[in-house]
């Protein structure tokens, strides 16, 4: 037997909330790598334009992204997998964040003013603010997300 106690359609609401956010963490992080491929497709490769600073701009991104994509993905269908019914907060949020990380990232890398697909900080470039902001809140949500892993 079931009760209600008024609460309960609540807290399901909450929790099927929680675990849709972690799918359209997933959908994002997915559609930023369909994105980035298409892009290279379309964008350089199709007009053989691969020696361009914006090609070298991209591939970097395009790389990197296909690096991280995996790992992230990972990590949110493991939380998704044994949060049961109920993903905690921290979780939700960490997924969230190296979605949206990992598109903090990329556009910080293609739309970077320096020369080539990396700064040269011996010739004075510095780091894009950009994309060390997508890289760091990428490695903190990866690590807050292998802790959460570790918790349920």
């Amino acid at each position: 037997h079931c009760l209600n106690d008024g609460q309960s359609g609540s807290v399901l609401s909450q929790s099927k909330s929680a675990k849709m956010s972690i799918v359209q963490a997933m959908a994002l992080q997915a559609a930023t790598s369909l994105g980035l491929g298409v892009f290279m497709t379309f964008g350089f490769r199709a007009s053989d334009n691969t020696s361009s600073d914006a090609y070298a701009k991209a591939h970097r991104a395009n790389l990197n992204n296909a690096e991280w994509a995996p790992v992230i993905l990972a990590l949110q269908l493991g939380i998704l997998h044994v949060s049961k019914d109920a993903p905690r907060a921290l979780s939700v949020n960490a997924a969230l964040a190296a979605s949206a990380a990992s598109v903090v990232f990329c556009i910080g890398v293609i739309t970077a003013s320096h020369e080539g697909d990396n700064p040269q900080t011996t010739k004075g470039d510095a780091l894009p603010p950009v994309r060390a902001l997508g890289a760091l809140v990428r490695y903190l949500s990866i690590g807050v997300m292998i802790y959460e892993l570790l918790q349920y």
